[in-house]
């Protein structure tokens, strides 16, 4: 009997893979609570607020928003990069780099407050 190659997965590539397997485990689950054949809730002997204290609590007023569109833009740059002054990328101004041109910023910078930025 011949054992199969094994290939080598990238984690790329892994987690492209599983990660489909892991959103149809959530569908199930919230398919399985508002199914037909899903059990009638049951009043807690408990309060939430005293069995969990961090548990989310009614809103002080009525949400207007119907729906909310969220954002997760993964790889931005750090805004410890964007805002610090970069006194040496002014002085490479328009020289070749890696990259490309390095350009400096077109905003001035002036210390505000007591930060030191």
């Amino acid at each position: 009997m011949h054992d199969a190659p094994l290939l080598p997965v990238s984690r790329r590539q892994m987690l492209a893979t599983s990660g489909a397997g892991f959103g149809m485990l959530g569908l199930a689950s919230v398919l399985d609570q508002n199914s037909v054949h899903a059990a009638a809730p049951v009043a807690p002997a408990v309060s939430v607020a005293t069995a969990n204290p961090l548990a989310a609590k009614a809103p002080h007023h009525t949400p207007k928003a119907k729906r909310v569109i969220f954002l997760f833009m993964n790889g931005g740059p750090s805004h410890v990069d964007t805002f610090d002054p970069k006194p040496e990328l002014a002085k490479q101004a328009g020289k070749k780099g890696p990259g490309g041109k390095w350009m400096p910023t077109p905003f001035k910078f002036a210390n505000q407050g007591q930060s030191g930025i």
